[in-house]
């Protein structure tokens, strides 16, 4: 389990603290790491753009449903299938984070698109009361490690 300590209210670590406004939930985004991008589509909140490496982005999905279960890793998954190419989607590595004293999945995976292979990570969680939300970091320049090292520019909270 990686454990990441930042508070989503501390921002003189350099951290932009973003409030979703449809569920209880604080994003804290370090400012050197990540810039806020335009909306990509209506199931997006907010999206991202890494500024080193540039080529990584990031969005925000929540959702005021609550998805239990290994119900919500599935269902990334076949989302991301819908999407794919023939060959499908490959799990690279299934884990947690520790987040502000809360426990988060993390899926790392890689699909074709077209001719474009991207690679995934998928940071999620669903509480009873408060929603889901998905925080979901991806590139098609860069290593599947260049994921990681930009999720730790980041800090989720359900409130």
């Amino acid at each position: 389990v990686d454990s990441k300590k930042l508070d989503p209210k501390i921002t003189e670590n350099n951290c932009t603290a973003i409030r979703s406004n449809k569920i209880p939930l604080t994003l804290c985004m370090s400012e050197s790491t990540w810039a806020t991008s335009r909306k990509l589509d209506r199931y997006h909140e907010y999206n991202f753009v890494s500024k080193k490496p540039t080529e990584i982005y990031a969005a925000l999905i929540p959702e005021r449903a609550f998805i239990g279960g290994k119900l919500l890793r599935e269902a990334i998954l076949a989302n991301a299938r819908s999407q794919a190419s023939l060959e499908g989607v490959r799990v690279l590595r299934d884990s947690k984070r520790v987040l502000n004293g809360q426990v988060w999945n993390q899926i790392e995976y890689s699909m074709k698109v077209a001719d474009t292979r991207f690679f995934l990570l998928n940071i999620y969680k669903s509480e009873k009361g408060k929603g889901t939300a998905q925080f979901l970091i991806f590139t098609a320049a860069e290593s599947p490690e260049a994921l990681i090292k930009v999720a730790d520019g980041v800090s989720i909270k359900f409130d």
